[in-house]
Formats: structure tokens, C-alpha cells, sequence
């Protein structure tokens, strides 16, 4: 991790992605809970910079959100496609962490790497023959919905 050209923001969001981490690395979860609580402000505030992190104990190899079943990527073009969009289209960079804050444009820095990999394996499954036919019923249902059913000539074809 490269704490050294980290802003502020980033290392508040590293340290909301490792919360769990750093809790448990205490012999008492709720002293590691008052450590983090006392760090976040610190960080905020700037007494803490971010270089400084890992002299607080907050330093942890970043994962990979990977799919659970890279093995298939190989085999099936359209999942590796989903896969690779979801994970390097620098527009779906924070979708995860929008969706998991349950606040309304508002990054909380809650989602686990768990997270991420259950997300990315939906995301590949879309792109699977089985998330295809998925996709294509669910936007069946949809079309159904816009067109008037006087101008649908043969709406299962």
C-alpha cells in the first residue's frame, strides 16, 4: 500500500475497509474498537497522516475482489467480460460501497473484501448462460410493462 500518496480521504476509506481487521487485532474487541474510534477523527482531522498509518497498526495487504470461480473464465468469454468490466471500469470503481453504505451518496467504508467477492461472482454469473436467460426474462417482464398490449403482436417470440 502506498501510504506515502495517499490522501486523506483514501486512508479514511482504507481504514473503514480494514475496521475489522484492526478491531480484532487487539486482545480485547472493545479496546479495538476504542483504538479505531479514536484513530478515525485523527485521521480526519489531519494530527494523523496517512504515511503514519501503519505506526498506529493500520497496515494490510489490499485483496483482490475477485469472483469465487475464476475457473470458468476461461470457458465463457461473456463472463470474463462482466468480470473485467466490474472489476477495472473505473466508473464501477465504488458502485459496491454506494450500494452496501445505505446512505444515499455516502461511502461508510463497511464493505468487507467477503463483499466484494459475493459481488463480483453475481456479476460474473450474469455474464454465465444461466444469468443471460436471467437478464433476458427480467427484461422481458419489463418490455411487457412500456408496450401496450394492443401493440404486441407476439410478446413470447
Amino acid at each position: 500500500m502506498d501510504f506515502e500518496n495517499m490522501t486523506t480521504q483514501e486512508a479514511i476509506e482504507y481504514c473503514y475497509r480494514h475496521k475489522d481487521d484492526y478491531i480484532r487485532s487487539f486482545d480485547q474487541i472493545d479496546e479495538g474498537m476504542r483504538q479505531f474510534e479514536c484513530l478515525i477523527p485523527l485521521v480526519e482531522d489531519g494530527t494523523v497522516k496517512p504515511e503514519a498509518l501503519p505506526d498506529y497498526g493500520m497496515d494490510y495487504p489490499e485483496e483482490e475482489a475477485t469472483s469465487r470461480n475464476t475457473h470458468r473464465l476461461t470457458q465463457n468469454p461473456l463472463e470474463a467480460s462482466f468480470l473485467e468490466t466490474w472489476e477495472n471500469d473505473p466508473s464501477f470503481a465504488k458502485t459496491l460501497d454506494y450500494i452496501l453504505s445505505g446512505r444515499r451518496n455516502e461511502i461508510d467504508g463497511t464493505v468487507t473484501n467477503r463483499d466484494r467477492e459475493v459481488a463480483a461472482t453475481v456479476i460474473q454469473w450474469l455474464g454465465s448462460p444461466v444469468g443471460q436467460c436471467f437478464l433476458e426474462t427480467a427484461l422481458k417482464v419489463e418490455v411487457r410493462k412500456l408496450i401496450p398490449k394492443k401493440l404486441m403482436f407476439n410478446p413470447d417470440a
